[in-house]
């Protein structure tokens, strides 16, 4: 589990460096926040040992902002005082680490990925993700247009192609020998052809070729975490989600 946090925090602390991202920093816990009133626009993620004192800086941090706070799944006194606080529980997520040692790339026939390297292709992407994680368009452009400009040597963006239209993202986060992924997702009308598993396949080898030798990443629903199950990923831990609206 710590070694989850960590994967997380430092996803949090590379987005919050970014404008218009602000970030919040504690040794318990780490979030951001944007001007978008949308909780995925805003999120903290903590461990339990987050006591009255930090609660209370988070929550003037985000001020009447909604957000979106992980906690570990075990830390029962946190959620007891997070739902004082009027949070209210999501769903649970399942970390999930795969040894990057042998593993294979897969195929879908006539689907291709590539990585995304313009602007124009970006705009493909973002339309995507609004789609497939239900993000309004203008809020996926402002803030993911950043991130991608300045993303360096440590995300890479990743787009699948179905003939020519485009149909699938991934997101990967490169940190020394351990990549994350996020953001993995397919249109439904392309759904259940394996292309979601093509996707963290392609990611995760290029990962491996750059040096990584752990993959991390987060199943939010059963779907996702049988997918990666059978991809050869294992649980390390679950984290409860809470929202404030």
């Amino acid at each position: 589990m710590n070694t989850l946090f960590k994967v997380l925090s430092h996803f949090y602390l590379l987005l919050g460096s970014n404008e218009p991202f602000e970030k919040i920093q504690h040794l318990d816990y780490t979030g951001f926040k944007t001007g978008f009133p949308h909780i995925f626009a805003n999120q903290v993620i903590s461990t339990s040992n987050v006591g009255k004192e930090q609660i209370d800086q988070v929550f003037n941090f985000y001020g009447k902002t909604p957000f979106f706070w992980q906690i570990p799944n075990d830390s029962t006194a946190l959620q007891t005082s997070l739902r004082e606080r009027g949070l209210i529980y999501a769903f649970t997520a399942r970390g999930m680490h795969l040894k990057l040692n042998n593993i294979a790339n897969s195929s879908v026939e006539n689907v291709t990925i590539s990585k995304v390297t313009s602007l124009t292709t970006l705009q493909e992407w973002v339309t995507i993700l609004a789609q497939t994680f239900h993000f309004p368009q203008n809020f996926s452009e402002e803030l993911i247009a950043p991130i991608f400009e300045n993303r360096g040597n440590s995300f890479h963006f990743y787009i699948a192609h179905q003939g020519d239209k485009p149909v699938g993202i991934a997101m990967s986060l490169l940190n020394n020998t351990q990549v994350s992924l996020y953001n993995v997702g397919v249109l439904k009308e392309a759904g259940r052809q394996g292309i979601g598993g093509m996707l963290t396949m392609h990611a995760l080898i290029e990962a491996k070729e750059l040096g990584a030798r752990d993959g991390y990443l987060e199943a939010s629903d059963d779907i996702g975490y049988n997918l990666y199950s059978k991809l050869g990923f294992s649980e390390v831990g679950k984290y409860q989600i809470f929202v404030k609206e």
